[in-house]
């Protein structure tokens, strides 16, 4: 309901957003420092574990700014002529993940014609 009444759901965003912010930030950060920037040894199974943590938590943490950052612009007048062609489209990305997973997984996959 959050994209259907961005309105009723202003308040718990604000007060959510910079612990989101926090642990997304700081979520990816962990995981690039980790994997990338030579933090720690990525082939030892605990500290490969707790950077893929903190990506799974951090990584959804994100993505949670972005849909409050998405919902702030699209509440501003000059960004609603800007955003408005989206909104088609938005509502039928599910619809088109769901759709070519499906032709996709028949045409390539063992269950169906097997062309990979």
């Amino acid at each position: 309901g959050w994209l259907r009444d961005p309105v009723r759901f202003r308040p718990a965003a604000r007060r959510a957003l910079p612990w989101a912010a926090l642990l997304g930030i700081g979520g990816n950060l962990l995981y690039v420092a980790i994997f990338y920037g030579g933090l720690g040894d990525p082939s030892d199974a605990g500290v490969a574990a707790l950077a893929l943590s903190a990506e799974a938590l951090g990584a959804p943490a994100l993505s949670f700014c972005y849909l409050c950052g998405v919902l702030w612009l699209a509440e501003r007048q000059p960004w609603q002529r800007w955003l408005a062609p989206l909104r088609a489209p938005g509502r039928m990305s599910l619809t088109n993940y769901l759709g070519q997973a499906l032709i996709c997984g028949a045409i390539f996959n063992g269950w169906g014609l097997g062309l990979y």
